[in-house]
């Protein structure tokens, strides 16, 4: 029965996908950007208390002549929806409920500052992502403050990550603008081939 084949694809579980990055790589900017697409859906979700900030999506996009949609859920993206300033226990209480979120994600979108020098706190979280083996997707992010955009400067810089995360040297790097909206649009079609590889 065609319908019952239809419905089944409808109620397919939504790709679980997390930001995550320091503060001030531009999260939010390039949240915003995502959910602004064109190709997308966003969907209200009847939240439970134990998720609350997920954001449902569904990506509209064409394979081999074929309209095709796949639904992803961005975990916990309260902060990045508020981008509060928060200090103390609440800080501490946000960080533990981003590793939360980073645990029961399928892919994680590692968010990187593209106008500045990898930190020890990137490493820290490159180290994180290593330890859960995660799919990962690498973002570096602000590609529009670089002065050099060449394509020599771009594989210097696919170089420059592999040499500091050696162990994601899998995962695809993407050289984006959350501000200005350059290459935003390539990072919906990667989750999905991310999530068809990890299968």
């Amino acid at each position: 029965n065609p319908k019952i084949v239809k419905d089944l694809k409808e109620k397919d579980e939504p790709i679980r996908v997390s930001i995550f990055g320091k503060p001030n790589v531009g999260k939010s900017s390039l949240f915003n950007k995502l959910i602004g697409d064109e190709k997308v859906i966003v969907s209200p979700i009847a939240h439970t208390t134990r998720e609350p900030h997920d954001t449902l999506m569904t990506y509209l996009y064409e394979e081999n002549g074929k309209n095709k949609k796949q639904k992803i859920n961005f975990i916990d993206t309260a902060g990045i929806r508020r981008k509060a300033q928060v200090h103390g226990e609440l800080e501490r209480a946000g960080i533990s409920k981003s590793l939360e979120s980073f645990t029961t994600s399928d892919i994680i979108l590692f968010v990187l500052d593209g106008s500045e020098p990898i930190s020890h706190q990137d490493m820290q979280l490159g180290g994180l992502m290593e330890r859960h083996s995660k799919s990962v997707i690498v973002i570096l992010n602000k590609w529009d403050l670089c002065e050099d955009n060449s394509d020599n400067k771009r594989n210097e810089v696919k170089k420059m990550l592999t040499s500091h995360f050696p162990h994601l040297d899998f995962a695809p790097i993407l050289l984006v603008s959350g501000l200005t909206g350059y290459r935003v649009h390539q990072i919906f079609p990667t989750i999905v081939e991310t999530w068809k590889a990890r299968h």
